[in-house]
């Protein structure tokens, strides 16, 4: 999962399916930037968290890579940082 929403944030999507936070759009890394996160939210037979959506205190949204598959933040909610554990570096 990816952390694209911090505490605090508003976290919604636009037209084109992009990511927008706080109304502006985030450049997602070159290998994510064609995925299409809000149609696959509307493929899912899961029921969305509605958006946009304000990420609570000490909480974050996260997205997963594979947004067809992905069971993250658009479907349950923000993570509370508890939860979290570990940062993920890569060169």
């Amino acid at each position: 999962m990816r952390i694209v929403g911090l505490p605090g944030e508003r976290v919604n999507f636009g037209a084109t399916g992009g990511i927008v936070i706080d109304g502006k759009p985030l450049t997602p890394p070159p290998e994510l930037k064609a995925i299409p996160w809000q149609g696959s939210i509307t493929a899912s037979k899961v029921v969305p968290v509605p958006h946009p959506f304000d990420v609570p205190p000490n909480c974050y949204y996260v997205l997963g890579d594979n947004p067809v598959n992905a069971n993250d933040s658009r479907f349950w909610g923000a993570v509370p940082r508890k939860n979290i554990s570990g940062k993920v570096i890569s060169k």
